[in-house]
């Protein structure tokens, strides 16, 4: 009966479909306006404008027949709402950074019918670009900006395609912005947001925190919000308890999710802050990092991707060391406890054998100024790590030395699978749900707060659905953390996965049935989920895992080599 009914239906519309054709005389057909080319004089590629200025669009456009004095009506649309506005021409202005859309309509009256076109139009903070200069008028700190905008410029390149460049030209200077700003002003810090993040929070149209200028000065140091250039607070309300016994801050540093303070007596205080693309999701610690350690001078960080974590410090015996923005501990679940410990730890910068470098150690020559310096590596965002340039003095020559640190982790480097990237990107883009583990050779619950922190880094970006694992297993002997005992790696298992829990994550422990029974005190990781490898027709391991990993001798269409075979009792 359905068959029937689906060959009637078919039927009937051929049918119809013919007797329209056979009657197609009886109608009187005219033809009716198209466009006569295109819709000109809106630029389909989007345009820029900063918040509160005015942008004037006028499109213009030609019909096939009706070429002069057409009968047509106008209509705009933002974001998909249609405007009170009737005329061929718009001027958009908007008080709110974001991406808009804007649609323009003409209509043909004669015959109802539509022609449109969109674009993009970013709104910006007005001193997203230019430069901005702290000035001294009569021991008053003074703010100003020269504003510029950018005009793209149509060039070929080598290929002889055509491409387009950006080329800054000088707009106006807006002189003394803030009133009453402070008094004898030093000098200023730029701390630039991470643009992937920035990026993707443009798109949603919400507020972006581009950068952040910190005023140096010798009444209190305050820090201006980058898109207004207005104040966001005073640097001594962001410490967390009282303010440290003769305060008086020199210089300050920013890494990718920190903030390093240095104090005229040689004590650095510490700030990370919870969300890296808010400057002020964080707090500054009542207690100098390292146990109340001097130094002599601090170094700034070139902060363009999420590698650039570490910062030089020069110690009071003439060393060159590195200080880390350690993050959480496995100890301390709240970031004002642990300064003390682990977070902001300084190490030595060691040779490629991971000794202890000389060249840094007690130096004999004199550190005049350290800069960061750009790097060589060809990939910027999977490769490039921190690099400084420094000019020395000694005997009263003056020479240069490049020096870079190829990784931010203690000794030895941290290494990412050469098919890490390419396979959880692939996966996610086709929507499979994806976990990740690592295999820790961690020796102390500081490097696998380190270790942690990398997958963290790595993952950010990407959808996960099962948890971050730990892997624990031996090296066949040749392995660093292969000697631990049961206490010391319990808590390097534990200071991993507190830290992927703190970050949002849901956290646990890879490992075989003789390292949970032998090597691993399997009660103190209880609160994590436990993936269990076991390779047997049934486990016979008797605590409990919410994965089992049943053999490694699987095989899978498309994949030359044997895989792993698991199963997950729980619906991550």
């Amino acid at each position: 009966m359905k068959k029937l009914i689906i060959y009637s239906l078919l039927l009937f519309i051929v049918t119809g479909f013919y007797s329209c054709l056979d009657d197609k005389n009886n109608f009187d057909y005219k033809q009716v306006n198209e466009l006569d080319g295109e819709i000109l004089n809106i630029d389909i590629a989007g345009y820029e404008v900063n918040v509160g200025e005015e942008l004037t669009i006028s499109p213009t456009f030609k019909f096939t027949i009706d070429k002069e004095n057409p009968d047509v009506s106008y209509e705009w649309y933002l974001d998909g709402k249609k405007l009170d506005v009737t005329t061929p021409s718009y001027t958009f202005s908007s008080d709110k950074y974001g991406i808009y859309e804007l649609t323009y309509a003409v209509v043909d009256n004669k015959t109802g019918v539509k022609f449109s076109l969109s674009t993009k139009i970013t709104v910006t903070s007005a001193y997203l670009k230019g430069w901005a200069i702290l000035s001294d008028m009569n021991g008053r700190s003074a703010l100003s900006f020269i504003k510029v905008k950018t005009v793209k410029k149509l060039y070929y390149d080598s290929d002889g395609r055509e491409a387009y460049k950006d080329s800054i030209v000088y707009e106006e200077v807006e002189k003394d912005i803030i009133p009453d700003l402070g008094t004898e002003p030093l000098r200023l810090l730029e701390s630039t947001g991470y643009w992937d993040l920035a990026y993707q929070d443009l798109n949603s149209g919400e507020e972006v925190l581009y950068d952040e200028l910190v005023v140096m000065q010798g009444s209190k140091w305050v820090e201006l919000n980058g898109n207004s250039l207005m104040k966001s607070v005073y640097t001594e309300e962001e410490f967390n308890g009282d303010i440290p016994d003769d305060f008086s801050p020199v210089d300050a540093v920013m890494t990718y999710s920190s903030k390093f303070l240095f104090n005229q007596n040689g004590y650095i205080y510490y700030n990370q802050r919870a969300v890296a693309n808010d400057f002020h999701a964080g707090f500054y610690l009542s207690d100098p990092i390292w146990g109340g350690t001097r130094f002599k001078k601090m170094y700034g960080i070139q902060k363009f991707n999420d590698y650039m974590r570490t910062i030089p410090v020069l110690t009071t015996d003439n060393s060159l060391q590195y200080i880390w923005d350690g993050g959480l501990t496995y100890e301390f679940p709240t970031i004002h406890m642990n300064t003390l410990m682990y977070s902001g730890n300084v190490y030595e910068i060691v040779d490629d054998e991971g000794k202890g470098d000389s060249r840094f150690q007690n130096m004999e020559y004199e550190i005049i100024n350290m800069l960061p310096a750009s790097t060589e590596k060809d990939d910027w965002y999977d490769t490039c790590m921190p690099r400084w340039v420094a000019l020395l003095k000694k005997d009263g020559n003056y020479f240069l030395r490049n020096f870079s640190l190829d990784t931010y982790y203690v000794n030895p480097p941290v290494k990412v699978g050469d098919y890490f990237e390419k396979n959880i990107k692939n996966a996610t883009e086709a929507g499979v749900r994806v976990g990740v583990y690592f295999f820790t050779q961690a020796t102390t619950p500081v490097e696998a707060v380190e270790e942690a922190s990398m997958v963290l880094m790595l993952c950010n970006q990407y959808k996960i659905s099962f948890p971050l694992y730990i892997d624990t297993e031996g090296a066949g002997g040749n392995g660093r953390a292969d000697g631990l005992d049961v206490e010391t790696r319990t808590a390097v298992c534990t200071a991993f996965c507190e830290t992927i829990e703190n970050a949002g994550y849901t956290a646990g422990v890879y490992a075989s049935k003789n390292w949970l029974t032998g090597k691993l005190d399997a009660q103190k990781l209880s609160p994590y989920s436990v993936w269990l490898a076991q390779y047997s027709g049934k486990p016979s391991y008797q605590g409990t895992y919410d994965m089992w990993q049943y053999t490694s001798a699987g095989t899978v269409d498309g994949i030359s080599t044997l895989v792993d075979f698991n199963v997950s009792y729980m619906d991550y």
